[in-house]
Parts: structure tokens; C-alpha cells; sequence
């Protein structure tokens, strides 16, 4: 699962992102999974992407992409983090979040997040290569390796864009 999605980040992001008119038909049609169209929540006023994974590369090249299309980004390296960083600071517009991540994966932290009133709201998009088709408590679901242009889409459903 790993080396698949590191082959994918560790190409350059210019030639990362494509044109989603230019990926296969049947990619299209499995991402996203969830919510389409122009749905947004209540709480994208933030502008800020919350990214929870264990990889660094991927934080790092994901934040990279989102950062340079004018979406604030922050970071947590395992469900535990991200879950103090919420209840510490302003909440994000959208969060990403990895399945398998060391110390609160991506399960738990869902079931704490459906704990807590403050949180529930907040829009949550399963990054994985192991996440089923649907997964409760994610709006939507990805699976990894991602397009960095279909990421894109996806985040700006539910966040506006800084600036």
C-alpha cells in the first residue's frame, strides 16, 4: 500500500495534477465517494484544510498542492494530534484524514470526533488505500493514490479558498 502511494507523490506536482477531463472514466466514477455538487457546511468559514497522516512526504506534498492553490493548511501526524488541535484552535474547513496511522487511527478518531458536539459538523474525507467504499462519520472517500487535481475539487466543496 505504501510504495503505491509514494510512487505517486514522488513524481513533480507539475505534472501531479491533471485535468480531470483527462483521467480514465472508471476513476472518475469511484472518487469521490459521498456528497456531490455544490454542498458545502457550515463550518468552511476557516479556509483551513486540516491533514492527518503519518507520512511525512505526503504531508508534505499535500500541503504543498493545497497551500499553492490558496487553501490554509495545518497538520497532525496521527488521529490523537489532530483531535488536540481541534479542540485547541479554530476549526478547519474540511479535514483528510488517513485510515492507518499509528498511536489514533483514522476509525477512532471518527468515533471521538462523533462525541463531541463542537466537532460533528466539521467535514471529514477518508484518504486511504485500504478505506472500504463508504466509511461512517466521512462525508466522503478517496482511495490513494489520489489526483491531486480530483483533490482539489473535492476540498473546495467545503472549503473557500484563502484571499
Amino acid at each position: 500500500m505504501v510504495n503505491a502511494s509514494l510512487q505517486v507523490w514522488s513524481v513533480p506536482v507539475t505534472t501531479i495534477a491533471p485535468d480531470s477531463s483527462s483521467l480514465p472514466e472508471d476513476r472518475l466514477r469511484q472518487q469521490p465517494r459521498g456528497l456531490t455538487g455544490d454542498h458545502r457546511t457550515k463550518i468552511d468559514a476557516s479556509g483551513i484544510v486540516l491533514i492527518v497522516d503519518d507520512d511525512p512526504d505526503l504531508l508534505e506534498a499535500t500541503s504543498f498542492v493545497l497551500e499553492g492553490e490558496g487553501f490554509g493548511v495545518e497538520t497532525a501526524k496521527h488521529g490523537k494530534e489532530a483531535l488536540e488541535r481541534l479542540h485547541a484552535g479554530k476549526l478547519p474547513g474540511v479535514v483528510l484524514l488517513d485510515l492507518m496511522m499509528p498511536v489514533m487511527n483514522g476509525y477512532q478518531f471518527l468515533k471521538e470526533v462523533a462525541k463531541a458536539p463542537s466537532l460533528r459538523e466539521i467535514p471529514i474525507v477518508m484518504l486511504s488505500a485500504a478505506a472500504p467504499a463508504e466509511v461512517p462519520g466521512a462525508v466522503e472517500v478517496l482511495r490513494k493514490p489520489v489526483e491531486f487535481g480530483l483533490l482539489i475539487e473535492v476540498v473546495e466543496r467545503y472549503v473557500h479558498r484563502a484571499g
